[in-house]
């Protein structure tokens, strides 16, 4: 007995070991020998707690079965026994057990856990909203999981491959450790290349998820990794990395997150799709199991620190595998929320600042065992995981189509009252047909709200709810509501607990809520206000109110809560007095909409009454419109198209067809509200006209390929931000509140996490303030249809949105690096004013260009960009008159207000040519560049090639710059007259150099070799080619001679002109022994042209050493550059005429 006790003792030892470590492929065969010898309570509970992780939910049954009837008082055990069962898709074997060991739940948990059970099989009725398919040419015996776009491949997780260089299994499951692969999508046949495991990713342990920016640049993923000095129990936990794509399109050694820590698991990540959030799952100590974290994007590239998203998502049980479709609507997995079993996909949005409403898939998504890893390719496809039974795997990756619901299909939308004003909560509904028979059953919620889906139009049911239900009474009734929960009808009962109702279509539910909207007093009212003192949510008090009807009886009484808030729902239509314990006629009280919207209802204040008499609704009735779709004329498109009406939050609110001749209609658009349509495959040249119901006629602009913009210009959007130093810094919360013109708060809403919020549906002639609910140090700046961001000035406590009219014009720039057009990322400009605030933002396209409208010309700015130093800025105004232009320093540049700048009278013309002046009538960018490198201007050459630069400073001088340098052109430069001045002579960079001419300039006329005559400028200065000298030598070389030959025929031809040669040397040796090698060279070239004849009083020189290089003498690496080197050391030639030949100081 002793051996086999402590055989038995051993066993469940080292079982215990590698369950701790969560390696329960290895726990199993011990605590199944310790089984044998003693079903120890922790064995039996453990070995089923195994099987359950591996997911094998069958042998994970048997053993729960076991030890709950060992150990019936376990009331943990019963939770997880009942989820297996559900693993196992036996709902009502689950309800069963319940109600077996029920004696250990009170009923309050007793009731929770019955209906949740047939809540669920209540979903079985409902409408699939998806259809999925399993990739099978994907899939494999082995495990695949989270797949994600990348590119125009796919990415996704998988244990198939096994690594060659290490035998080593996963301790947990003792198979392949998993790896992220990529897939390339044949388009013809969407057949699937082979997979491969991804570069510089995968670590010789777990690898993924992966998650990848919407650029594709970057890419997030979890990974487990080895950290040495850990002890051999220690258990290495999955931290987050992210990888960048560098210049050579390969992706960066993985960079660990800032806030990883090697105690808790870090794991699955997902970017908004504007990359400034990112959401992962962690078993962090504030939270339970696994919990969903959000962790913000600085200004500086950084992470906030990762905050829990709340309760209202996170239960005391898992959430994995997050996703966020967008930044304010977030879907997960979960196995804590009422779900089929398992792991289930949920969705939840952000409200407020507050994530919530968490809303399950259902079937086909989610099935009795694990579902997750859900990702949208577009709003209607995408991909998620599951473990299901018939999968091809261990884990495979399914295909989803969200589908539009059947024609002829309805639903009953409603909620259920036991009498006026006491919902009918969670209880069981059943929907019976003529014969008596349950067609589909549901629950109502805490507000008593219930749907019953996929039912034929026009038939005759029954709602049946328990007649024994003692809350029921001869004032029961069911409020049937439309889609957008609005109550368009009333249902009273036939027989106790037993409603009928005849199902209507959606187009005649439609019209019952036209008419509901005309007769508001038909239907119950909700009461939701906020008591505050000078901003609502500065009021915490909990204060008790009353509802009083119009009889004097108190009808509902609740406390406000921590915000000041109160909410009475479905009162009967009337007149209402609020009663307040205390006097509070020194506050404001605002009553509010289910949005949260103010509502302006008439309130009359004394002391503590404040007294409510709701009006009939004046808002406008909905309107419709007739359309045409057509290429040139109306009538001649007759392919039929389908046609979405799309809202501006991007939902799609009606869908209709055109006709044979392009027509289609739409009927009951909300009258105060903006939309786009869309022409669903529409060609690049569609055009679309509506028609309003009173006849007006109106050709839609096109924002793209297919979608064109309805806009009610009765009403428009204002949208906003809030910053501190630059747009996007500011991530707290604010509540910011509109006020109109007589200093109420008529509208209210939060910034979300990069202090940006928006109030829509304004009549566009109303004049209003915005005030913060809190005192901060920040900047306001409103955001026009163009996306430009003005700033607001603050006046007292308040941001009046009045601007002072000034005279205004637009700023449109470029960045560029060696010339615009060459910068093609999308880089952040901001427009700085004079005290160092930003004013407005913009980003550059994809050539690096970009505008600011409206500036008034009387300020001074600056642009600054972020992430770039090395880039230069050309700004001209609407017209394409220069500004200003310059390089960045420090990422900044200077612009002067035009009233501030000097007169300028200089100016440069020219024309471009190939071979013969005229032949060049393309249009081409001709850029002016300073002394500095810096383009400065830019100007476009005419039909025949010519261009020309004003305003410019006199005697300087300039380089031209062509766009297609590239190309073999000529140029020569033309006075104000365009007579012929002179060639252009490129300098080593390919740029023509010219000194700017003065409206009244001093011309030569040359004659040239061939008897023709050429004006010039006095002062014309050219480099003679070929003028080089050997290395510290001063003596002319034969090429030297030939070109100073051509000087020497310049000259004999023309007695009036003289000549200053100007003598250059490299860096090489002493500065000063270069200053007199290089005078030594100017006088050899001197006496060589008087040796051919020339007097010496026609001659001048001077020599300049080192001192002006034409080009490097070393190389960027700082060596020897002996191409550069030999072109500095030259010799330039400037014609003067004798007169001035004289004055020249040297």
């Amino acid at each position: 007995m002793t051996v086999v006790s402590i055989t038995g003792f051993s066993q469940a030892k080292k079982g215990d070991y590698y369950f701790k470590r969560l390696e329960y492929i290895h726990a199993i065969p011990y605590y199944i020998k310790a089984l044998k010898h003693e079903k120890d309570s922790s064995v039996l509970i453990n070995l089923a707690r195994s099987y359950y992780a591996l997911k094998s939910y069958t042998k994970a049954r048997q053993f729960y079965e076991l030890a709950i009837q060992k150990f019936p008082e376990n009331k943990e055990l019963l939770d997880e026994y009942t989820a297996v069962l559900k693993a196992n898709n036996e709902l009502s074997r689950a309800k069963e057990v319940v109600l077996v060991y029920a004696n250990r739940l009170d009923s309050a948990e007793l009731e929770e856990k019955l209906i949740s059970i047939e809540k669920v099989l209540s979903w079985k009725y409902k409408q699939p909203r998806f259809v999925i398919k399993n990739l099978e040419a994907l899939n494999t015996p082995y495990t695949e999981f989270s797949l994600v776009p990348y590119g125009k491949s796919l990415a996704f997780v998988t244990n198939r491959f096994k690594d060659i260089t290490d035998e080593n299994m996963a301790g947990v499951t003792e198979e392949p450790y998993f790896k992220v692969s990529i897939v390339e999508v044949n388009p013809d046949d969407s057949s699937f290349s082979k997979p491969k495991p991804l570069k510089n990713v995968n670590g010789p342990y777990h690898t993924g998820p992966i998650f990848f920016s919407q650029d594709g640049k970057t890419a997030y993923f979890s990974r487990v990794d080895f950290i040495p000095g850990k002890g051999k129990d220690f258990v290495f936990k999955p931290q987050l990395y992210y990888v960048t794509i560098n210049e050579k399109g390969k992706w960066s050694k993985p960079i660990p997150f800032e806030h990883n820590n090697p105690k808790y698991s870090f794991l699955h990540p997902t970017l908004s799709p504007d990359g400034t959030l990112l959401a992962f799952a962690s078993d962090m100590k504030e939270g339970h199991k696994f919990d969903i974290y959000i962790s913000q994007k600085q200004s500086d590239g950084k992470w906030s620190k990762p905050q829990n998203i709340g309760n209202e998502v996170n239960t005391a049980e898992n959430e994995l595998f997050p996703y966020l479709y967008s930044k304010d609507t977030l879907y997960f997995s979960s196995d804590g929320h009422l779900g089929f079993g398992g792991l289930d996909i949920f969705r939840a949005v952000n409200k407020d600042g507050k994530w919530g409403n968490v809303e399950n898939l259902q079937e086909p998504i989610n099935s009795a065992h694990d579902d997750f890893g859900i990702v949208f390719t577009d709003k209607n496809h995408g991909y998620f995981s599951s473990n299901r039974e018939g999968g091809k795997g261990e884990d495979d990756i399914y295909s989803f189509t969200k589908v539009e619901p059947p024609k002829n299909i309805t639903e009953i939308r409603g909620v259920f009252m036991y009498s006026e004003l006491a919902p009918a909560k969670n209880k069981k509904l059943e929907l019976v047909d003529e014969e008596g028979n349950v067609v589909q059953f549901t629950f109502t919620d805490n507000e008593g709200n219930f749907v019953f889906e996929g039912l034929p139009i026009h038939k005759d049911y029954g709602i049946r709810i328990d007649e024994e239900d003692p809350q029921l009474t001869v004032a029961s009734v069911i409020y049937v509501k439309d889609k957008n929960d609005r109550i368009v009808d009333e249902i009273h009962p036939i027989s106790r607990g037993y409603f009928a109702y005849t199902t209507l279509s959606p187009e005649e539910v439609e019209q019952l809520s036209l008419l509901a909207e005309e007769n508001p007093e038909m239907f119950p009212i909700n009461l939701i206000g906020q008591v505050y003192q000078k901003l609502p949510g500065d009021y915490s008090d909990s204060i008790e109110v009353m509802v009083i009807n119009e009889d004097g009886e108190v009808v509902l009484k609740a406390f406000l809560d921590s915000s000041g808030v109160f909410n009475f729902k479905n009162l009967p239509y009337g007149s209402y007095t609020l009663h307040f314990s205390e006097d509070v006629s020194d506050k404001n009280l605002i009553l509010l909409d289910e949005e949260g919207k103010f509502k302006n209802v008439p309130i009359k204040i004394d002391g503590k009454n404040y007294y409510i008499i709701p009006e009939k609704s004046e808002k406008e009735k909905p309107y419709a419109f007739n359309g045409k779709i057509f290429k040139k004329l109306p009538g001649d498109y007759h392919q039929r198209m389908k046609i979405n009406v799309v809202d501006e939050d991007g939902n799609i609110i009606y869908t209709t067809f055109t006709d044979e001749y392009g027509n289609f209609a739409f009927e009951k658009l909300p009258f105060d509200a903006n939309f786009k349509i869309e022409v669903q495959d529409a060609p690049e040249d569609l055009e679309l006209l509506v028609v309003s119901d009173i006849g007006e006629e109106q050709l839609l602009d096109k924002e793209k390929r297919g979608v064109y913009r309805l806009s009610n210009e009765e009403y428009q959007s204002l949208i906003g931000s809030i910053y501190q130093k630059l747009p996007g810094d500011y991530s707290g919360k604010m509540e910011v509140y509109l006020i109109d013109d007589e200093g109420n708060i008529v509208m209210k809403t939060l910034t979300d996490e990069a202090g940006n919020f928006v109030f829509k549906k304004l009549p566009p002639d109303g004049k209003y303030k915005i005030k913060l609910a809190k005192e901060e140090d920040v900047n306001l700046v409103l955001i026009d249809h163009l996306g430009q961001e003005h700033l607001v000035e603050k006046n007292g406590d308040t941001y009046d949105l009045q601007a002072q009219k000034i005279k205004m014009q637009d700023l449109v720039g470029n960045i560029y690096k060696t010339l615009p057009g060459d910068y093609n990322q999308p880089l952040e400009v901001y427009l700085v004013d004079e005290e160092g605030n930003i004013v407005l933002k913009t980003i550059t396209d994809e050539k690096g260009n970009f505008v600011f409208e409206n500036l008034p010309m009387d300020k001074n700015f600056s642009i600054k960009v972020q992430g770039e130093e090395d880039v230069s800025v050309l700004l001209t105004d609407e017209v394409g008159e220069m500004i200003a232009a310059g390089k960045l320093s420090g990422g900044e540049f200077e612009i002067q207000s035009q009233e501030s700048e000097k007169e300028k009278s200089g100016f440069i013309a020219g024309e471009i040519f190939k071979k013969l002046p005229g032949d060049y009538s393309q249009k081409m960018e001709v850029y002016l560049v300073d002394e500095e490198g810096n383009i400065i201007m830019k100007t476009y050459t005419d039909e025949n090639g010519k261009f020309k630069f004003e305003n410019l400073p006199v005697d300087k001088t300039f380089r031209i710059q062509l766009a297609n340098a590239s190309e073999d052109f000529n140029l020569v430069f033309l006075d104000e007259n365009n007579r012929l001045l002179e060639k252009g002579m490129q300098d080593e960079s390919g740029n023509f150099v010219f000194h700017t001419l003065p409206s009244e300039t001093e011309y030569l006329t040359i004659k040239q070799e061939d008897e023709t005559t050429l004006k010039i400028r006095d002062d014309f200065h050219f480099q003679v080619h070929n003028i080089f000298y050997d290395f510290r030598t001063y003596n002319l070389n034969d090429e030297a001679k030939k070109e100073l030959d051509k000087v020497v025929t310049l000259l004999k031809n023309n007695p009036h002109v003289g000549v200053i040669i100007k003598a250059h040397t490299d860096n090489v040796g002493d500065e000063q022994y270069n200053l007199y090698l290089s005078e030594l060279r100017a006088k050899s070239a001197r006496d060589y042209l008087v040796s051919k004849g020339i007097d010496k009083s026609r001659i001048r020189y001077k020599g300049y050493g080192e001192t002006q290089p034409i080009a490097p003498n070393t190389k960027a690496d700082g060596s020897d550059n002996p191409e550069g080197r030999a072109k500095n050391r030259r010799a330039e030639i400037v014609i003067k005429s004798l007169e001035k030949l004289k004055e020249e100081k040297l």
